[in-house]
C-alpha cells in the first residue's frame, strides 16, 4: 500500500508475463491463499481508494477446502471501476452482504452478466444491504478492466466451462447510431426543446429513451423514441420497457375499483379479509397505509429485500414475516415498500375477488383503458416471440459509459409475476393509465373508476410528512407535486401544477398527469440506470422542455 494524502491507494502493478489464458495446466483452488496473491496482483491494474470503496462481503456457507477461506470482501471503486478480492474477517460493516455456497460465488465474481443476473434469483442467496450497488459491481465485473477476472477465470481450478462465455453481440457489429429517432410525424415540430434535452442524455447517461406526451386543449399526441433498446438492437414507440414501480398505480385502481364494489374498506384491518396475516402486530395495517407508504414497517424491513424473483408460495411465505417494530406506529413516517405493500394487496384482490393479480389487472385495467401491448408478465411463449428485441436496462451513472445487464430481463423474472413492479409495455400505454386518470375515470368510452375515486386517488392523502429522497405529499398509489415544501421536493417539474400527480420506476422512468396545464400527460423512459441524483436532474430537464415547447412554463 502507499499513502497519498492520508489515503490508502493500491498502486496499478503490471502483471508477470506468462499469466492468464497462455499461463499453462497449474490452476489454484478458489479462494486459497494463492488464488487471492494472484487475484491482488492482476486486478491491481486498475487503482482502488479502500478507504472510499464500496464494501461487498460474500459469507461462503459450504465447509471451505483446506486452505481455504469463506469469508471474502469484495472492494468497488466507484471512480475507476477497479475492484480488490481479498479475504477478510468480516470486521468491517459492508455495504451489502452477501450469504451463498462457493459455486455462487465464483459465478457472481468470475461468470458473465447473463449468468449473475440469474445468479441472484435462485432462493438460496441472501442479500443484507444496500442492493443497488450490486447493479454497479455487476458493469466492473462485465467491463473487466485489463482482462484480470478473464486470467483469474482461467487459473481457478474446477470452474464450469462455460463460466464468464460473452452474453451480448461482438463489439464489431455495427451499431446502432445513437440519435436515431423513431417518431410521430409532428416531434420535432412542436417538442424541439424536449428532443434537445434528450439528445444530451444519449448516450452518455442513457443509450436509449422512449417519450409519449400528450396535450388535451392543444389536440397534441406525441411519441418517439431514440437510441438502441439493447446491443445492436433500435429503440421504437412500441419497445415494451419496464415500468418498475410506475406499474404501482394500477393496483391503486384495481383497489379502488374493490371498494366501489363494496367488497373493501381501506380502513379496516388486512387481516379481516386475509386471516393468515393476524400476528405479530400486523393487525394495524391497513390497505389506506399501503398505499400512502405510511405503515409501522421500516423500508429496511421489507422481508422480500434483495430477491428478484418470488413464486406465489414464497410470497405468501415471506409476508408472514413482516412485523412492525414494537413501539413504532404508522403514519409517522414514510416508509416506502417496494415490494412486500404491492404484494399483499395482490392477494387481497385475489381473495376478495377470486382472480389472481395478473388476471384482475388485465381484465379490469389495462384492457379497459386500451392497453393492448402492455403485459404485467409474459408467458414462456410471449419471451421467446419478444427476447430479441426486448429492452434492457444499461447501467450507467459516475461519468463511465453504460453497460448493458441482465437485471429483470432474464426469461425467468419476465415471466414471473411480480405485482406493482414486473409489467412491461411502451409509455403510450403508461399514458393511456394516466389519461383514464385524467378523464374522470373513463377511458374509450368506458367508466373505468368513478369520478369519485379517482378524485381520492390523485388528491392528497399523505401529507405533513418528507424523506431525505424528496418524497413528500402522497395520494393512493401515486405522488402528488410537492414543489411548494422547497426545490428539493419538486416531484415532476418546476413548472408542474400542485395537483399534478404520477409515479417513478427505479430511476428509469417517470409518468404524471398535471389536470391544471391544460390536461398534460407524460411518460418518460430512460433505459440507462443511474444514480438518484443524475436521474432526477436529467428527468427534470426534459419535463420541463415539455412546459416550455407546449408554451406551459409559468
Amino acid at each position: 500500500m502507499t499513502e497519498a494524502s492520508g489515503v490508502r491507494i493500491s498502486p496499478p502493478i503490471v502483471a508477470p508475463p506468462g499469466t492468464g489464458a497462455t499461463a499453462g495446466p497449474h490452476q489454484v483452488t478458489l479462494f486459497s491463499a494463492e488464488w487471492f496473491r494472484h487475484a491482488e496482483r492482476l486486478l491491481s491494474v486498475t487503482q482502488v481508494d479502500e478507504e472510499t470503496a464500496v464494501q461487498f462481503l460474500l459469507t461462503v456457507t459450504d465447509g471451505p477446502e483446506l486452505g481455504t477461506v469463506s469469508r471474502v470482501t469484495m472492494l468497488l471503486d466507484r471512480s475507476t471501476d477497479g475492484l480488490r478480492i481479498l479475504p477478510t474477517d468480516g470486521a468491517a460493516r459492508p455495504n451489502l452482504g452477501i450469504t451463498l455456497n462457493s459455486e455462487q460465488a465464483a459465478t457472481l465474481l468470475l461468470g458473465s452478466g447473463s449468468q449473475r443476473a440469474s445468479l441472484l434469483e435462485d432462493e438460496g442467496i441472501t442479500l443484507v444491504g444496500v442492493f443497488q450497488y450490486l447493479y454497479y459491481a455487476d458493469r466492473a465485473l462485465q467491463q473487466d478492466r485489463g482482462g484480470a477476472l478473464a486470467r483469474i477465470r482461467t487459473l481457478t481450478r474446477a470452474l464450469p466451462p462455460d463460466l464468464g462465455v460473452a452474453c451480448w453481440p461482438d463489439a464489431g457489429e455495427p451499431p446502432v447510431e445513437p440519435w436515431s429517432l423513431d417518431a410521430t410525424d409532428n416531434a420535432a415540430e412542436v417538442l424541439p426543446r424536449t428532443l434537445a434535452a434528450l439528445r444530451r442524455e444519449i448516450p452518455l447517461s442513457s443509450p436509449g429513451a422512449q417519450l409519449h406526451v400528450v396535450h388535451d386543449s392543444s389536440n397534441l399526441e406525441v411519441s418517439l423514441a431514440m437510441g438502441e433498446a439493447r446491443p445492436q438492437v433500435r429503440f421504437t414507440r412500441r419497445s415494451l420497457v419496464p415500468w418498475n414501480c410506475c406499474a404501482k398505480p394500477q393496483g391503486a385502481v384495481a383497489a379502488m375499483q374493490l371498494v366501489e364494489r363494496g367488497l373493501l374498506d381501506l380502513d379496516a384491518p388486512i387481516a379481516d379479509s386475509l386471516s393468515w396475516f393476524a400476528g405479530s402486530r400486523r393487525e394495524s395495517i391497513t390497505v389506506r397505509q399501503l398505499l400512502t407508504h405510511t405503515t409501522a414497517v421500516p423500508s429496511g424491513f421489507d422481508p422480500f429485500h434483495g430477491r428478484l424473483v418470488v413464486n406465489r408460495v414464497q410470497r405468501r411465505e415471506l409476508l408472514q414475516l413482516v412485523a412492525p417494530p414494537v413501539g413504532e406506529r404508522p403514519g409517522t413516517r414514510i416508509n416506502y415498500s417496494a415490494k412486500w405493500a404491492w404484494y399483499l394487496l395482490a392477494e387481497i384482490i385475489e381473495a376478495l375477488d377470486g382472480r389472481d393479480y395478473d388476471q384482475y389487472v388485465r381484465e379490469e385495467v389495462l384492457e379497459p383503458c386500451g392497453m393492448t401491448s402492455s403485459r404485467t408478465c409474459f408467458s414462456a411463449e410471449e419471451y421467446q416471440e419478444q427476447v430479441a428485441t426486448l429492452p434492457v436496462r444499461y447501467i450507467s451513472g459516475d461519468g463511465k459509459a453504460a453497460q448493458p445487464s441482465y437485471w429483470f430481463s432474464t426469461k425467468r423474472a419476465c415471466t414471473t409475476p411480480l405485482p406493482g413492479a414486473s409489467h412491461r409495455g411502451p409509455m403510450s400505454d403508461l399514458g393511456r393509465l394516466l389519461g383514464m386518470l385524467l378523464h374522470d375515470g373513463s377511458s374509450g368510452g368506458k367508466q373505468v373508476l368513478s369520478p369519485n375515486s379517482v378524485a381520492a386517488l390523485t388528491s392528497r392523502q399523505r401529507v405533513g410528512l418528507t424523506d431525505r429522497y424528496g418524497n413528500a405529499d402522497w395520494g393512493l398509489g401515486v405522488r402528488v407535486e410537492s414543489r411548494h415544501l422547497g426545490p428539493s421536493f419538486t416531484q415532476f417539474s418546476r413548472y408542474a401544477s400542485a395537483r399534478t400527480y404520477g409515479h417513478y420506476g427505479l430511476w428509469t422512468n417517470v409518468g404524471f398527469a398535471d389536470p391544471d396545464a391544460g390536461g398534460l400527460i407524460v411518460a418518460l423512459h430512460f433505459n440507462g440506470q443511474t444514480w438518484h441524483e443524475e436521474h432526477m436532474a436529467r428527468m427534470f430537464r426534459v419535463n420541463d422542455a415539455i412546459y416550455e415547447d407546449l408554451n406551459l412554463a409559468g
